[in-house]
């Protein structure tokens, strides 16, 4: 049997097509589902975000904001990875308070100086509460939930986004 020349075009062509669609179902999936952390933003709000063990409570001592860096595990679909995080921490009689070191312009990392924090990178100064004094941060250093259970602190830690005037949590 002889097969003319317009039907072997046609079929390459179906046959071209086919393997194309199949090829780009991977990529379709990825788009679809993400590649992102197994959850989406961290919701401060939602009881099953994970806490973080930051030690005994009896550690924090009354006074001034004190560092604390911790590490922390992200797991996305493929890969696990260890990051180290900066929060300043102070106790106010029973209560232990939490700010994140992150400011709120363009993520840079916050110091501690005298009784204020400032931003390095573009000159954003906050209070002794966190609140900016100067600069171009658009709000206050974010607050995290802390609670002691039993003589152990935990945090539960939310990145936000910067730059915004609103504190929005973003995925991990």
């Amino acid at each position: 049997m002889l097969i003319d020349r317009r039907t072997l075009l046609r079929s390459w062509q179906a046959i071209a097509a086919t393997v194309a669609a199949l090829a780009a179902i991977p990529a379709g999936l990825f788009f679809a589902f993400g590649a992102g952390s197994k959850g989406r933003a961290a919701d401060p709000s939602d009881p099953s975000a994970e806490w973080i063990d930051l030690g005994l409570a009896a550690e924090v001592t009354e006074g001034p904001w004190k560092a604390r860096r911790f590490r922390r595990e992200i797991e996305d679909r493929w890969k696990k990875t260890v990051v180290d995080e900066s929060i300043y921490l102070r106790r106010r009689g029973e209560t232990i308070e939490a700010v994140s070191a992150i400011c709120t312009h363009t993520g840079c990392l916050v110091q501690r100086i005298s009784n204020r924090f400032a931003c390095p990178c573009h000159k954003s100064d906050f209070d002794e509460e966190g609140k900016p004094t100067s600069g171009p941060a658009p709000r206050p250093l974010d607050r995290l939930e802390t609670k002691i259970d039993g003589e152990r602190l935990k945090l539960r830690f939310v990145k936000f986004r910067p730059g915004l005037d609103r504190s929005e949590p973003m995925a991990s």
